[in-house]
């Protein structure tokens, strides 16, 4: 980040196209742009990176994107991950809270905005809640 930039939040994108052909596909620009605005319109934010994922997958498949996407959190390069809702990340809840927790827990933490609900996950009701619904697996798993 360069000095004119100390105080915005360094915004990823990350989305997953069904598509399973690579390159940029019409729905892969439609929401190139929209994303685009939509960190625009939100003001202290830079989009700091986009990542997209391409094609069906398990829950094992890979997931290169969101694989870089996650070390350039670990590496501290990323504030805050937007991406459409929570199935985005994982399908399994499971997943998704393990993924939040590590994000949650890095230093200094990365928090993932889900647009559809409009949660931030670095707010502190979204924190206590997240940890209920980890309490709750937690229980649920013995």
């Amino acid at each position: 980040m360069d000095g004119n930039n100390t105080n915005k939040i360094r915004v990823a994108v990350y989305c997953r196209i069904g598509n399973a052909q690579k390159g940029c596909t019409s729905s892969c620009r439609l929401q190139k742009t929209y994303y685009e605005n939509f960190v625009i319109s939100h003001a202290g934010w830079e989009c700091c990176g986009f990542y997209m994922d391409y094609g069906l997958w398990t829950k094992t498949g890979p997931r290169p994107e969101f694989d870089r996407l996650l070390n350039d959190c670990r590496a501290g390069k990323i504030d805050i991950i937007v991406t459409k809702n929570v199935s985005r990340l994982h399908r399994d809840l499971i997943d998704v809270i393990a993924t939040l927790r590590e994000l949650r827990d890095l230093s200094p933490p990365v928090g993932v905005y889900f647009e559809d609900t409009g949660l931030n996950t670095l707010d502190a009701n979204v924190t206590g809640f997240l940890q209920d619904i980890e309490i709750y697996q937690h229980k649920k798993t013995f």
